[in-house]
């Protein structure tokens, strides 16, 4: 066997103990076979068709929500998983895959390969394949990066390292027990996030509805999802502080190099910020660009996907809007306020309660201009208040972002570490017996 050490192709795998055993996956492979194929509609009971979505970003195959399909006994046969199971995805994330590690009565679905090992221990295997030098040399053979599909060559010309059986069995009971702790901890942090969020949250529904001042006498709103509110502020619907909507500029000619930019839905992120940077060019006539000019104070309002997701334009660019978006102007109002009341979760539940269906219906201008808000009133003390209430939301959410940010930079620092500890185990640089001995 050629050395991992003098080979240029092997260079990833590093210096191997001298037991270890170099070879591609082809070596190791018993069967592959590529996924199950139908057009027909899924049905109440039967066999259970295993899709890449029932497949985690830990590799394991969920059985819970897959959907049933109708199927000769043949083809059940035929595409059958099995416990041991490797389900690898052809399309999507590079490398992602799913070791079954129970089987229900069930088949994989068209975009999904299935292998089955011999020789080598599958949770050891499946450390291997979770490993970033394996997702790397998988992205390299593929001659155009992520978005190709992965065959099963493409998986079987792999090299990876191979120790005597029963190393391969204490390294993955090692990395079990290694990943665990590391996952538990980045759990942890992340419900930390959450609870951080949710407080975000909570503060915005307060000031944008209760505002700041704690001693002012408050009265019903008269609407249940904005409660109490004081005593001098206004419940109105949105259309009575609209100026203007418009629904957004469509197209189908191919983008261009330079001219008119064209806010997507994708440019707006979920904080209200739209930005600018990665916004294709488009062929629109002077006509039109003035019709759908983006503008400064402009709220842009996605009409589908997440319901009330909008932007904000603070400094725009030469642009206009996309069909998909809803571009609204407002008067009488301030603008940082208001982009925290259609923010808060009081204006996100009543629009939904205006969509007849639910989260996957299309936003229509009316929904959002019929929603009630309660705003400190337009005279000057009123809008010293709504500018007083947008500037200590603002104050109070940087605060809570930057401890976020700091979290999820040590949740990546995590993720990296979880990464490195697979990669040595499986290349040989950690002796895992003296590890679990100690």
């Amino acid at each position: 066997m050629t050395s991992p050490i003098e080979n240029p192709e092997l260079k990833f795998l590093g210096k191997l103990p001298e037991h270890w055993e170099v070879v591609r996956v082809r070596r190791i492979t018993q069967e592959h076979k590529q996924g199950y194929y139908t057009e027909q509609a899924y049905i109440d009971e039967g066999v259970k068709l295993v899709r890449i979505t029932d497949i985690d970003d830990s590799a394991n195959i969920s059985f819970e929500n897959m959907p049933f399909v109708t199927i000769s006994s043949k083809d059940e046969q035929a595409f059958k998983v099995k416990e041991g199971d490797f389900l690898f995805a052809r399309s999507g994330t590079i490398g992602r895959f799913g070791l079954a590690r129970s089987s229900e009565r069930s088949v994989f679905a068209s975009y999904l390969i299935q292998f089955r090992f011999k020789h080598v221990n599958s949770e050891f295997l499946r450390f291997v394949f979770s490993s970033q030098f394996f997702r790397e040399e998988l992205v390299s053979t593929l001659h155009g990066g992520a978005n190709k599909n992965v065959h099963a060559e493409n998986i079987k010309e792999q090299f990876i390292a191979i120790p005597p059986i029963d190393m391969q069995s204490a390294i993955a009971s090692f990395l079990d027990r290694k990943t665990a702790a590391i996952d538990t901890l980045i759990t942890k942090k992340e419900r930390l996030i959450q609870l951080l969020e949710e407080k975000r949250t909570a503060l915005i529904n307060q000031a944008v509805t209760k505002g700041l001042n704690l001693n002012v006498l408050m009265r019903d709103s008269g609407i249940p999802w904005i409660g109490e509110i004081p005593e001098h502020w206004e419940v109105v619907r949105v259309r009575r502080i609209t100026q203007e909507h418009k629904q957004g500029y469509y197209t189908e000619q191919a983008y261009i190099d330079e001219g008119v930019k064209l806010v997507r839905i994708t440019d707006i992120d979920d904080s209200a910020n739209v930005s600018f940077e990665n916004m294709p060019f488009v062929t629109i006539s002077s006509k039109d660009e003035r019709a759908f000019k983006v503008e400064k104070g402009d709220f842009l309002f996605a009409r589908s996907g997440t319901i009330g997701r909008f932007g904000l334009v603070r400094s725009p660019e030469r642009s206009v809007f996309a069909s998909y978006l809803i571009r609204f102007r407002f008067e009488n109002v301030n603008l940082e306020f208001l982009r925290f009341v259609f923010s808060s979760q009081f204006f996100k539940e009543g629009l939904i309660s205006t969509l007849h269906g639910g989260a996957n219906k299309n936003i229509h201008a009316e929904n959002i201009k019929e929603q009630f808000i309660a705003i400190p009133p337009s005279d000057m003390q009123g809008a010293i208040e709504q500018v007083e209430i947008a500037n200590f939301i603002d104050s109070e959410s940087a605060v809570i972002n930057k401890v976020v940010d700091t979290i999820r930079e040590q949740i990546e620092k995590l993720q990296e570490y979880r990464q490195s500890v697979i990669t040595a185990a499986v290349t040989g640089k950690i002796d895992v017996r003296e590890e679990m001995a100690a």
